[in-house]
């Protein structure tokens, strides 16, 4: 995965959180998240330090926080296993997923 697809990826999500109006909220470290809610608005608020780790050069954190983020989505029934790989390879891939949460 090049960083250019990197970056389209955390664009998809990014574009989804903002289209569901879901805030960028981070959950305290030691602490869990108390709604769904909250596991969205940190995903939102982990994009940017991820795009942080891919400015220097981190990889390695890079890819851990990717798939914490992929990870999540997937549990949290946004995005198929197919759909997440399909991101991560595929350039025109799908982000118009509907919030499903209300």
């Amino acid at each position: 995965m090049t960083e250019g697809r990197i970056r389209e990826v955390l664009n998809i999500y990014r574009t989804y959180f903002e289209a569901n109006g879901i805030p960028k909220t981070e959950v305290p470290h030691g602490s869990f998240p108390t709604f769904n809610d909250d596991c969205f608005a940190h995903l939102h608020a982990m994009l940017h330090q991820t795009e942080c780790f891919l400015r220097e050069g981190r990889l390695d954190k890079v890819f851990r926080w990717l798939g914490f983020i992929q990870g999540v989505l997937w549990i949290m029934g946004v995005y198929t296993v197919e759909e997440l790989n399909d991101h991560n390879t595929d350039i025109n891939a799908n982000i118009t997923n509907s919030w499903p949460f209300g």
